[in-house]
């Protein structure tokens, strides 16, 4: 559900690629990118935080640097450096922040994910008009180039210096988990997540956004042309999206820490639902901004619930394992949206009926999540 800035016309004029080809090039390094993570997320349970830390803005300082000093011919590399930004950055250290606010903060993990999902909100506001403008001013290449830069000499001692004092975090924390109490029998493996059937009832509802959002806002081009909008107003439509976003995330955050994520969870697709039924009812503009408002939602109860709520399932000690494996799913559910829906695009398939196609996916979602939030355990510890 990110609005980035469009540095594929440069790039793909640069290295001659076409859309089809840069495309592809993209979804491979995307799905790459997925696959590994799913492996990468027991380093998260692992390693001390301060170490993985450093290895992915390292990971994603070198992706940046790749990319910008990438040969015009050399397409192999460029493929490197998109895999090196899907994984280390929006990747691993996206999931590095999520899974250690939802470990770490276990009476305020509400309040502690809103804060998480704060931080992906206004990069999403501010993200695409800065980049823009730098790159206007810098060029593509120069713009990689410093934001390497930046990563290793600011972003990286930052965020070191705000992970003082972690050693004694992880000491209570594994001191807490060992303890002979209820808690103990909540310290689920990756492999015992993968034996409950609650987790595979949950795997419609945690992919629903991420394919019906990407899908839409990927083939946007299409959907205003249908819709008889302009481009600008739609687009000017994400400021409602971020505004309901942080506003959501907000509420969230106190509401887990009063009822816990497992009472909202079963809300949390509703804002979805309302959205496509707005687009699927209504070809006035008037609808776009609703609909955005209604999405944000849908986005800032995601990230905060949804982030909480394997917690709440399955403990804190493999937590880097178990959702390194619900984001590989999620990462696999975007790349598969624009290519899915593009197909049915060109087969002549109508908008509303795609539409009405996403509606009914969000729906089967949410009503096979509902008994999964209240079902019984089926793996055995």
């Amino acid at each position: 559900m990110r609005s980035e800035p469009n540095f594929g016309g440069e790039i793909r004029a640069e290295f001659g690629l076409g859309h089809g080809a840069f495309g592809t090039l993209y979804s491979l390094a995307t799905l790459g990118s997925g696959v590994l993570l799913v492996w990468a997320g027991r380093l998260i349970d692992g390693l001390d935080l301060r170490l993985i830390t450093a290895l992915s803005f390292v990971g994603f300082a070198a992706a940046c640097l790749g990319l910008a000093l990438a040969p015009a011919s050399a397409v192999v590399v460029l493929g490197a450096a998109i895999f090196g930004l899907r994984f280390c950055g929006q990747g691993l250290i996206s999931l590095i922040a999520t899974t250690s606010m939802a470990r770490y903060f276990e009476a305020g993990r509400g309040k502690a994910m809103t804060v998480s999902a704060l931080g992906f909100q206004l990069a999403q506001a501010t993200y695409p008009v800065g980049l823009v403008a730098l790159a206007a001013l810098l060029g593509w290449r120069q713009l990689w180039l410093a934001m390497a830069l930046g990563l290793l000499f600011l972003a990286l001692p930052v965020a070191l210096w705000l992970l003082r004092g972690h050693g004694f975090r992880q000491r209570r924390l594994l001191a807490r988990s060992d303890a002979p109490d209820a808690d103990t029998r909540r310290q689920w493996s990756r492999r015992e997540a993968l034996g409950d059937r609650r987790f595979w009832l949950l795997v419609p509802a945690l992919m629903a956004p991420a394919y019906v959002y990407t899908g839409l806002f990927f083939h946007q081009v299409h959907l205003v042309t249908v819709k008889g909008w302009s481009l600008a107003w739609f687009a000017s439509g994400f400021l409602a999206l971020s505004a309901s976003s942080v506003l959501t995330s907000l509420i969230c955050g106190s509401l887990i820490d009063r009822f816990g994520a497992r009472r909202l969870a079963g809300y949390s697709l509703l804002p979805m639902s309302l959205s496509l039924v707005l687009l699927l009812a209504f070809d006035h503009a008037a609808v776009v901004h609703p609909f955005m408002f209604a999405a944000g939602a849908t986005s800032g109860a995601y990230v905060t619930v949804m982030g909480a709520l394997w917690a709440e399932l399955y403990g804190v000690r493999n937590l880097g394992a178990i959702r390194s494996l619900v984001w590989a799913m999620m990462v696999g559910a975007s790349a598969l949206a624009p290519f899915s829906l593009g197909l049915l695009i060109d087969a002549g398939v109508s908008l509303n009926a795609i539409i009405a196609g996403c509606l009914a996916f969000t729906l089967i979602g949410s009503a096979v999540m509902r008994p999964a939030l209240t079902a019984p355990a089926t793996a055995q510890h």
